[in-house]
């Protein structure tokens, strides 16, 4: 909301995103490089985060901007990948469903104060939302002494072998994510003040936590992911192509509604499939930073469509369709999967 107030473009905003995730591909590179322990990572990225916060807030110029989110997504991909491989290497292999539950809910717990907490202290002052972004980042640092301490040591080849079995299935993830970044803008456009905009990020997030439980443990006693993860890939190509529907997007109510379903099927088809993917690999150290680097390739090219679509508005529309057909190819290759081993057995 501020950058748009600031004179920033949609296309400015889409460009943004698409360096945010290139940056995340070179991301996993350098960390490959690095051998660092995660409590190091997480320090320094918790310092980039600052950094890019107040680079937006105090300079909310196109070209600081464009810096600033490059510098974001090197962020982003070393703190929530060293996270993931945190909290999986805890997790017993007979409940990664559930596992994967409490990953997305302790995010989404989050999400249910920050938004609007963040939107009610931004219509006061944007300043004085950095002032607490500061005092949560000494808060972060300080609970850091009490982690388990990981080295955070891999090699981008072994990370990808890894993960061969599954790779088409992340990358075509990748891609779809890139909704993310239609949702984000469009739901910018219709709600343009801070208040009301987290007051929205809160209610989507408050909705969501319950069914993401129910899924994941229902998930762990099926012990076969592949049941829920075919339908749930073709549910959520189905409900992405009411996104080129025009009354959907001049209708607030109808856009929270939509945002409502589509939002609680993205969650629940993304906690199983990343149970999915785990319970698929040996060494989640590996497999995590191979899912990383595939999954940001995925989503190069998915921002990449978006990109087009926001700049030539004519191709909206078929840049939506682009990303909601991967899901039924998703949903397609998981039968295959299925149909091959039954075959074998």
């Amino acid at each position: 909301v501020h950058l748009i107030n600031s004179g920033l473009g949609f296309p400015d905003l889409a460009l943004g995103a698409f360096l945010n995730v290139l940056a995340q591909v070179l991301g996993v590179v350098i960390l490959s490089f690095l051998h660092l322990r995660n409590k190091h990572i997480w320090l320094i990225s918790g310092f980039m985060f600052l950094i890019v916060f107040g680079l937006q807030i105090i300079l909310p110029i196109l070209p600081i901007y464009l810096i600033s989110t490059f510098l974001a997504g090197l962020a982003s991909v070393a703190f929530y990948g060293t996270y993931n491989v945190s909290h999986f290497e805890l997790t017993p292999r007979n409940k990664t469903g559930s596992g994967a539950a409490l990953f997305f809910n302790m995010l989404i717990g989050v999400g249910i104060v920050s938004p609007v907490v963040a939107g009610f202290v931004s219509s006061l002052s944007v300043y004085y939302l950095l002032g607490l972004s500061v005092v949560f980042l000494l808060v972060a640092l300080y609970l850091l002494r009490y982690q388990e301490e990981v080295r955070v040591s891999f090699s981008v080849k072994k990370a990808l072998i890894e993960i061969k079995g599954v790779w088409f299935l992340i990358l075509l993830r990748g891609v779809h994510e890139a909704m993310g970044t239609v949702i984000l803008l469009i739901t910018l456009l219709l709600i343009n003040n801070f208040f009301g905009f987290g007051l929205y990020g809160t209610v989507l997030a408050v909705l969501g936590i319950a069914l993401r439980f129910l899924i994941g443990k229902g998930s762990d006693r099926l012990q076969s992911k592949k049941v829920l993860i075919a339908p749930l890939a073709v549910l959520n190509g189905l409900v992405t192509v009411l996104y080129i529907f025009d009354f959907f997007q001049v209708n607030i109510v109808w856009w929270a509604v939509l945002n409502l379903v589509v939002g609680k099927i993205d969650g629940i088809f993304d906690q199983t499939s990343l149970a999915f993917i785990m319970d698929e690999t040996k060494e989640r150290l590996k497999a995590t930073f191979g899912r990383e680097l595939v999954l940001n390739a995925g989503r190069l090219v998915g921002t990449a469509v978006v990109v087009v679509g926001f700049v030539f508005p004519l191709f909206l529309d078929y840049s939506i369709i682009i990303l909601a057909s991967t899901m039924f190819i998703y949903g397609f290759v998981v039968f295959r999967m299925k149909a091959t081993q039954k075959l074998a057995i």
